[in-house]
């Protein structure tokens, strides 16, 4: 499945850009908000849901009963790239559109 946080905030961006322009303060406000969500999609979330893999693994090898702690994985480039290119397109069309 593609990044839906990449999506939204790419064509959040692109709408900006399109009513606004590119060097808009409110363009270049969501482009730094952009790079951030995307870095923790692809990075951030990615490296939490290693560490509940571990967690879970860890807690299996113990005697102390406890419930496995719920994995989030994070995306994969590839699915930010695609979150990407869609909210590019949904951002040029509603950007034009209206």
């Amino acid at each position: 499945m593609p990044s839906g946080h990449t999506a939204s905030f790419v064509a959040l961006t692109t709408f900006f850009a399109v009513q606004n322009g590119l060097f808009a303060n409110i363009t270049v406000l969501s482009m730094a908000m952009t790079i951030i969500v995307v870095y923790d999609a692809v990075n951030v979330r990615y490296a939490v849901g290693e560490q509940g893999k571990m967690l879970n693994v860890i807690a299996s090898n113990t005697n102390v009963k406890k419930k496995k702690i719920r994995v989030v994985e994070g995306h994969t480039i590839p699915q930010a790239i695609v979150g990407g290119i869609i909210g590019l397109m949904i951002g040029l069309i509603t950007g034009f559109a209206l």
